[in-house]
């Protein structure tokens, strides 16, 4: 008698699964009701193995078995992460952009230099940036004309200037000759620091011939 519910019931269970697929799958099947999204409920006839489709709160007979399934299976665990692929080919540059408009003006920079001067052939200044005075040197005890006398100039700036250099060019009178014409006339300057004033530029201007001048001169001091 057991051996004969056994098989009864596998075939019962082989049926009802028949069902299912054919109810997964869209067939009609007679006296099935509508089940629910994710699981299925039907009651199985213990004698004549009849399926019938109930939802979730409908009792079986007394000589009925209620079967239920999921419609689909649980969950599968992630996949392991698939390897890198090979990079792509470069694509081809895109056009050119559009010339943009023109920035601002930007500040004015720097002057060159903010020491300079204009010295006329008495050691006045005729014009100066950075300049505290100026004047012919008559007071030293050097012998005539070498270091001392007409041409031999002291400049003093507002800074030390040791570290600097030096540009001295001739006047505009050093480009005049008799009767007033402009006519290049050589001049030698040579510039020095000032021994005893580290503010201080010595100028000394002479012909070819080594001989002191008085002359008006321009001259630049650059400092890092």
């Amino acid at each position: 008698m057991r051996h004969l519910f056994r098989t009864r019931l596998g075939r019962i269970l082989a049926t009802a699964l028949i069902a299912a697929l054919a109810f997964g799958s869209g067939s009609a099947v007679a006296a099935f009701a509508v089940a629910t999204p994710s699981t299925i409920y039907a009651c199985v006839n213990n004698s004549s193995g009849t399926i019938k489709v109930i939802d979730a709160v409908t009792a079986c007979g007394t000589n009925e078995i209620k079967l239920e399934w999921n419609t689909a299976g649980p969950q599968g665990a992630t996949g392991a992460t698939g390897a890198t692929g090979a990079p792509g080919p470069q694509g081809a540059p895109g056009p050119h952009g559009a010339v943009g408009p023109q920035g601002l003006q930007g500040p004015a920079g720097a002057p060159a230099t903010a020491l300079w001067a204009h010295i006329n052939g008495n050691g006045t200044q005729i014009a100066a940036s950075g300049v505290v005075s100026s004047r012919v040197l008559n007071d030293c005890t050097e012998p005539a004309n070498i270091g001392c006398g007409p041409g031999s100039y002291e400049v003093i700036f507002t800074q030390p200037v040791g570290d600097c250099a030096f540009v001295a060019t001739p006047g505009e009178i050093a480009y005049l000759a008799p009767p007033n014409e402009r006519t290049l006339v050589p001049q030698v300057l040579n510039v020095y620091t000032r021994i005893g004033n580290v503010n201080g530029v010595f100028i000394q201007v002479t012909n070819l011939q080594a001989q002191q001048t008085a002359l008006d001169f321009h001259l630049a001091v650059f400092c890092h």
